[in-house]
């Protein structure tokens, strides 16, 4: 099972954005997501992300099954 790297990037100056790239992918390869917001409010936002990867996991897995057993 792959994991996620839940980061922060600069996006222009002074605003940020979350990242997300798999764990087997090269950091430059990460994807923004979301709006920009400070360096601390992203950094926060990754962090709880990070946390919370395998909850959301377990959510769109049982909701994507859910869909299939329908």
């Amino acid at each position: 099972m792959t994991d996620f790297v839940w980061d922060k990037a600069v996006w222009e100056h002074g605003e940020y954005v979350v990242t997300v790239r798999p764990d087997w992918e090269k950091s430059w390869r990460s994807i923004p997501i979301g709006h920009t917001m400070s360096s601390k409010d992203a950094e926060m936002v990754a962090k709880w992300l990070r946390s919370s990867c395998g909850d959301l996991r377990r959510l769109f897995y049982n909701e994507s099954k859910d869909e299939q057993d329908a």
